[in-house]
């Protein structure tokens, strides 16, 4: 396979399982009762009606997860590249 099609599609993946990481972040905020961003983008007046707890679950844990799960995705890629 050529290397621009192997890279292609590991984008792709990438992408892919950070769409996953999210949905099921979404999940976890619904089951504990966090706003998510569905929630925030659709408030009037999104930042007068945002308690500390979701505030901190949208602006700092929420981004953090999908940055770590990128990140050791992208690892897990970067290394599989190598080998080709």
């Amino acid at each position: 396979m050529p290397k621009l099609l192997i890279r292609i599609l590991s984008l792709y993946c990438l992408g892919l399982f950070v769409l996953l990481g999210a949905i099921f972040l979404n999940f976890i905020s619904s089951y504990l009762g966090l706003m998510n961003w569905f929630d925030f983008l659709q408030k009037t007046n999104p930042i007068n009606e945002v308690v500390l707890i979701d505030a901190i679950w949208l602006f700092i844990i929420y981004p953090t997860c999908l940055g770590l799960l990128t990140l050791a995705l992208a690892t897990v890629f970067k290394s599989k590249l190598k080998k080709t």
